[in-house]
């Protein structure tokens, strides 16, 4: 269930985003409002515009539909795997610790690449998903992810039979889908979130493993 909570949060925000542009370029005003306070959860290098919050809103907001989908090709089935091994609260720890993870590293990176200027921050779940990722390798290092059943999980037009991927190759697709469809759309690509979603992932499988 929590897998599918933050799944659905993430595209119903993309969605509700996308319907209010086009509400307001049809000339409906009170859809302004919707994207002024989808403005607010939107993460910027500049210090003086962050806010603690951005922390996780920025991980859960995307710029467009390919930003959206490359996380969600891995993001329920490695998700699923955790919450399954570990349960629900192991799960949504994770989430609550690689959300700000990736969006600080992110963040962090932009500041001293640019400094002044103020940047937008925008990490989505892509580094979220590596991290889970990264916790299953400490976890399963031999599980595989099916992709088709995540990808049949997202769009719901039936089972598309996709490889099941070892874990460090599902990791590596999420990447480069990620950096190509960034470099594609004009967006920085989000290598900081990525790796420091691998490593506080690889770091809370240890400490589970552990357990």
């Amino acid at each position: 269930m929590l897998t599918w909570a933050v799944v659905g949060t993430a595209i119903g925000l993309w969605l509700a985003e996308r319907a209010a542009a086009l509400l307001l370029h049809l000339g409906w005003a009170p859809a302004q409002t919707v994207l002024a306070a989808m403005a607010l959860g939107r993460a910027t290098s500049d210090p003086v515009l962050s806010a603690p919050h951005h922390l996780w809103t920025a991980a859960l907001l995307h710029a467009d539909l390919l930003h959206l989908i490359v996380p969600l090709l891995a993001l329920p089935a490695a998700a699923a795997a955790v919450e399954r091994a570990r349960g629900a609260l192991a799960l949504g720890l994770a989430l609550v610790v690689l959300a700000p993870a990736t969006v600080a590293a992110e963040t962090w990176v932009r500041q001293l690449l640019h400094p002044g200027i103020g940047l937008p921050v925008e990490p989505g779940l892509s580094g979220v998903a590596i991290g889970l990722i990264g916790m299953l390798l400490l976890l399963a290092p031999r599980a595989q992810a099916d992709c088709g059943l995540a990808w049949y999980g997202v769009v719901r037009v039936g089972w598309l039979p996709l490889p099941a991927l070892p874990l460090p190759a599902l990791a590596a697709v999420v990447m480069l889908l990620d950096v190509g469809t960034a470099l594609l759309t004009g967006r920085m690509p989000p290598t900081p979130a990525h790796l420091a979603g691998l490593l506080v992932g690889a770091l809370l499988g240890l400490a589970l493993r552990r357990r």
